[in-house]
């Protein structure tokens, strides 16, 4: 199922957003459960975010982190989540998100560098 998520990055990054999408959902249908799921939802919100649909790459973000805790993927899609917010100048649940990040995972490095705690 992992060749679901390498085909759907290589689709987004030619520009098959829709193509992406299905090997997004066909991930996600196939691993009901588990990091395979948050890997094919953070795919989900990365073609959100390449479609400018912030509001609804943000939810789909945020959703990792309500079904999965995983040290790697979880504080990542908050972080994403965090950048979407931003982007639609939705600064106080954007706050919010991010000092769940800091509090879940305090030693999670921002790959952005214009986070500050609130």
């Amino acid at each position: 199922a992992k060749g679901l998520i390498v085909l759907g990055h290589a689709q987004m990054q030619s520009g098959d957003l829709d193509g992406a999408q299905a090997s997004a959902d066909k991930e996600c249908s196939l691993q009901p459960e588990g990091v395979a799921n948050g890997e094919g939802r953070m795919l989900s919100g990365d073609i959100q975010m390449a479609r400018s649909n912030y509001d609804d790459a943000a939810k789909i973000y945020q959703s990792i982190a309500v079904i999965l805790d995983d040290p790697k993927l979880t504080p990542a899609a908050l972080e994403k989540a965090y950048q979407c917010l931003n982007q639609q100048g939705n600064t106080t649940e954007a706050a919010k998100v991010l000092n769940q990040l800091q509090t879940k995972y305090p030693e999670y490095q921002l790959k952005t560098g214009n986070a500050s705690p609130p």
